[in-house]
C-alpha cells in the first residue's frame, strides 16, 4: 500500500473518530442539555479533498426520554456490576487512537468522576439516532431515535446522560441513554 493511500485512510479514519465524539459532545454539552428539541452543528470534509462542509440540524428527543434536564452528562470511564463511574463532560473533547490501537478520549479536567446506580427499575436505551450516517442537509429535523438495551452494552469511552436522584456521593439512575462511538 502507497504511503499516499494510507495517509489518506489515517485522515479518514480521524475525521469520523472527530465527528462521532463531536456529536457525542454536542448532544451531551451542558448547554444542550435541557427538555426539548436542541441544535446540532456538525463542520467536516466536503466535496473536495480540502474543502469543509457545515450542517446545521434540529434533534426532537425521543418520547421515551425524560423530558426534564439531563442530572449528568459524561464519558464512562468504568462498568462494575451495577456501578458506572464515569468523568463530566466538558466543552472540549479529545479522541484519539494511541499506539496499540484502543481508542482514547479525553474530556479534560471538568469536575470528580460520578459513580451510578443501575437499579431493576432503570430504563437504559441506545440512543440510535446518527447509526445510518449523518445528515447531508442543512437545516434538517431529525427525530431522535432510541431503542431499549441493558447496562451490558454499557462500555468505557460510551457517551451517558442520566437522569436520576442524587443519593449521597452517587446517582441512582432512573433513565440513562447512551450513544456508542468510534
Amino acid at each position: 500500500m502507497s504511503n499516499r493511500l494510507k495517509i489518506i485512510i489515517v485522515i479518514g479514519g480521524i475525521v469520523a473518530l472527530s465527528a462521532a465524539a463531536y456529536i457525542g459532545m454536542q448532544l451531551l454539552s451542558p448547554a444542550g442539555l435541557s427538555a426539548g428539541a436542541h441544535s446540532l452543528g456538525l463542520t467536516g470534509p466536503g466535496g473536495g479533498s480540502t474543502s469543509m462542509q457545515s450542517v446545521s440540524v434540529e434533534i426532537t428527543p425521543a418520547p421515551e426520554i425524560p423530558a426534564r434536564k439531563t442530572d449528568f452528562a459524561g464519558l464512562v470511564q468504568s462498568v462494575q456490576d451495577n456501578v458506572i463511574t464515569a468523568a463530566p463532560m466538558g466543552n472540549t473533547v479529545v479522541a484519539y487512537t494511541g499506539e496499540d490501537g484502543e481508542l482514547s478520549i479525553d474530556t479534560g479536567d471538568n469536575g470528580p468522576s460520578v459513580e451510578i446506580v443501575i437499579t431493576k427499575e432503570t430504563q437504559i436505551y441506545l440512543d440510535r439516532t446518527f447509526e445510518d450516517g449523518l445528515p447531508v442537509e442543512d437545516n434538517s429535523v431529525l427525530q431522535q431515535k432510541v431503542s431499549l438495551s441493558d447496562a451490558s452494552e454499557i462500555q468505557k469511552n460510551t457517551m451517558i446522560r442520566v437522569w436520576g436522584s442524587k443519593r449521597g456521593d452517587r446517582l441512582v439512575a432512573e433513565t440513562i441513554l447512551f450513544s456508542k462511538i468510534g
